[in-house]
C-alpha cells in the first residue's frame, strides 16, 4: 500500500508510519533519498507521517546506507 495515495484519501483521519520500501535501502543514495522524499511529502500535503521502513531492514542493506537513511530522517524538516 502506498502511504502517499492513502494520505490523499484518508490523510485527514490517519497518521502514517513507515512505508519507505526496505528494498530501496540496498540501492544508491539517490534512490534512497528519492523514496524517502516521496513518502515524507505527505507532511507537505498537510498529512501526518512518521518516517521508517515498510518492513524489517534486510541483511543486504549496508550499514552505510542505513546510516544515510537515518541521517535523512534526522535532517528532515517539514
Amino acid at each position: 500500500m502506498d502511504a502517499v495515495e492513502l494520505n490523499r484519501m484518508y490523510g485527514d483521519r490517519l497518521t502514517f508510519i513507515g512505508n519507505v520500501d526496505a528494498r530501496v535501502l540496498s540501492k544508491s543514495k539517490e534512490e534512497i533519498r528519492s523514496e524517502f522524499e516521496r513518502k515524507a511529502s505527505i507532511t507537505r500535503e498537510g498529512g501526518r507521517y512518521i518516517a521508517g521502513s515498510d518492513h524489517s531492514v534486510p541483511p543486504n542493506v549496508s550499514l552505510d546506507n542505513y546510516k544515510y537513511f537515518a541521517k535523512l530522517i534526522k535532517e528532515y524538516r517539514p
